[in-house]
């Protein structure tokens, strides 16, 4: 009698466990496939934004925070900052950052940067040695996917990441205070 009890015990054991697991794959290909669907909203919304003629160019100088100095452009639709473009230039190099907006919250950040072969008051001049590209999706204020140079997704969960992508925030959102 023992035997069967622990027998249909462990038996419950497995039915269970089999449940747990099946319940949470579902649960994950839920969150993949709602990331991917955000994922698509972002790209559709990117494109929106930059096929828009109408919006509105304004353009600041950004000092202070390269040693060339820097160059902020805003496109609104109205009042509505869509996209801002902030430019930095160095001795050695660029950086170009794309900020994507919808209702007031960073979607997308393109970054790319351009490394100088030498200082750019060289007298015969400077190519581009190389350059790196990153691209940040966010979702209410979360960093959900980061392509990194390679190409290569990276873990967006760990502190790294978390440190970077509030550092991100923060800056966008100096952005979109900036009068």
């Amino acid at each position: 009698m023992k035997r069967v009890i622990n027998i249909f015990v462990l038996c419950a054991i497995s039915i269970m466990f089999c449940f747990h697991v099946s319940s949470t794959s579902v649960n994950f290909r839920q969150v993949k496939n709602d990331i991917k669907n955000i994922i698509s909203d972002i790209r559709r919304e990117y494109k929106n934004i930059n096929s828009d003629t109408n919006l509105i160019v304004i353009e600041k100088d950004f000092t202070g925070l390269s040693t060339e100095g820097g160059i902020l452009f805003s496109y609104y639709d109205e009042t509505i900052l869509r996209k801002s473009v902030l430019r930095f230039y160095g001795e050695m190099g660029k950086r170009v950052d794309e900020y994507y907006f919808k209702d007031g919250k960073l979607i997308f950040l393109f970054k790319k940067e351009f490394f100088y072969n030498q200082p750019i008051y060289i007298e015969d001049g400077f190519e581009i040695e190389k350059t790196e590209e990153n691209r940040f999706y966010f979702h209410e204020e979360k960093l959900i996917m980061w392509l990194d140079n390679e190409h290569e997704l990276r873990d967006v969960h760990d502190e790294v990441s978390g440190k970077l992508a509030s550092e991100l925030i923060v800056d966008a959102n100096a952005i979109l205070d900036f009068k």
